[in-house]
């Protein structure tokens, strides 16, 4: 949860803040926030990222796929950010992804078909990366991590707004 508390002017703050501005209470604030940070550009990729995982059977499936939805100009969640751009400061490298990752990592050794499901998150990494120089952000591996907790996707956007009630 630390991970996700607020960092920068990221979209779901930016609602909050316009709408405390106009003096809305502290509650519109919030509601403002979470339908933001519901979005699929936002807190919603964690269930995107889920999705696009569990539709591939195998890594090499996955790969295949990639490169031909990057090549008609799909977006696909957990990839690039804002502010951990390719241009600036770490080339792109979301820091607190490493950390996610080496969770998830963990976590997949206890069972084969987390195995599995790493594998494919990680060809899915390897073909983005080759095809777009894009790296994970902290969304994409965060999902495989409340995943492998067993914490239903309906719940991933609320969890993610625990961490970030207090920046906004």
């Amino acid at each position: 949860m630390i991970l996700y508390a607020e960092h920068d002017l990221n979209a779901s703050t930016f609602a909050a803040r316009v709408t405390a501005s106009t003096q809305a209470d502290f509650y519109s604030s919030v509601c403002s926030a979470l339908s933001t940070l519901r979005g699929p550009l936002h807190g919603g990729a964690l269930a995107g990222t889920i999705e696009l995982i569990d539709s591939f059977s195998a890594p090499r499936d996955a790969a295949h796929y990639v490169r031909s939805a990057l090549a008609r100009g799909q977006i696909l969640s957990g990839f690039g950010h804002r502010v951990y751009r390719k241009d600036s400061e770490g080339g792109g490298d979301d820091p607190r992804s490493t950390m996610i990752k080496a969770w998830a990592s963990e976590l997949a050794q206890t069972d084969k078909k987390r195995q599995r499901k790493m594998a494919i998150a990680e060809a899915i990494e390897d073909a983005i990366l080759e095809e777009k120089g894009l790296r994970p952000n902290v969304d994409y591996y965060t999902a495989l991590v409340f995943d492998f907790l067993g914490i239903p996707q309906n719940i991933f956007v609320a969890l993610f707004a625990l961490a970030r009630l207090a920046g906004w």
